[in-house]
């Protein structure tokens, strides 16, 4: 027996298939992490699809690459820790009424607002995932930090940053 050092076009073609599927898995891996727990139906129907097609027993082609690209794309509206779309998003702060700086999240990456004036007076647990969430003296904990995702913003309400950072001029 002779050590055969060709490869067929076969061995080629499926290798090239797992390398496509390999680039893929880091999103998908998000993907996953993010949603890990969801009530919101189209997500859990945008999981549900994916976990078929990303079965490592199907043969991972450019079509199958196309449809998962596709989900991962859908699902993008849902990103920010929120699990809710853009619009719903839009409907909390036109409700809440508060400038930009108010949303933080906790350690684990669940979103809350502080009131009044922006700034930590004092702790609290995250109703989500239990974590230490707030602070004092108008100190956020060091393992919280400001939910961008959720306004914008880009200081906290209290902050000295906050003076005329969290404005754009033209909108005034």
């Amino acid at each position: 027996m002779q050590k055969s050092s060709i490869i067929s076009l076969q061995m080629v073609d499926e290798v090239s298939c797992e390398m496509q599927r390999l680039m893929i898995l880091p999103s998908y891996w998000n993907f996953q992490k993010k949603f890990i727990t969801n009530s919101n139906e189209s997500v859990r129907e945008i999981k549900a699809e994916l976990e078929k097609l990303m079965d490592p027993t199907v043969k991972f082609d450019t079509d199958l690459e196309t449809k998962v690209c596709a989900l991962l794309k859908a699902s993008e509206q849902y990103y920010g820790g929120l699990g809710i779309s853009k619009s719903e998003k839009l409907m909390i702060l036109k409700s809440m009424g508060l400038r930009q700086g108010h949303w933080y999240k906790c350690q684990n990456g669940h979103i809350y607002c502080i009131t009044e004036c922006g700034g930590a007076m004092e702790e609290g647990t995250c109703p989500d995932c239990g974590a230490k969430i707030g602070g004092i003296s108008h100190r956020l904990r060091s393992d919280n930090s400001l939910a961008r995702e959720m306004d914008g913003a880009r200081h906290a309400a209290w902050s000295e940053g906050n003076n005329i950072a969290n404005f754009n001029l033209a909108d005034i």
